[in-house]
């Protein structure tokens, strides 16, 4: 038997909701952290800020995808990766 979880994930709708529709004390935390950092100094290598360009493509449907090796050099698993492949080798 299939059991599917029940609450605000399984609402209509959830997965068109955005960060503060869905969670605004976290929507709030993140906000309240980009303040700091943007305030502040960040000393720490790891800790450095990320380009618009990149925070925007993490935030994509790119990041659904999953494969391993290089382009070119991939099993037929992985054939679904085609426009994430193409953006790999860019120039």
């Amino acid at each position: 038997m299939l059991f599917l979880p029940t609450g605000s994930a399984m609402e209509p709708g959830f997965m068109q909701q955005s960060l503060e529709q869905c969670d605004d004390e976290l929507h709030d935390l993140i906000l309240k952290e980009k303040q700091r950092q943007m305030r502040g100094l960040e000393m720490i290598a790891s800790e450095n800020f990320t380009s618009l360009a990149v925070t925007q493509c993490l935030g994509t449907c790119l990041t659904n995808k999953y494969s391993e090796g290089y382009p070119g050099q991939r099993s037929a698993l992985f054939l679904n990766c085609r426009n994430g492949i193409e953006g790999e080798i860019k120039k």
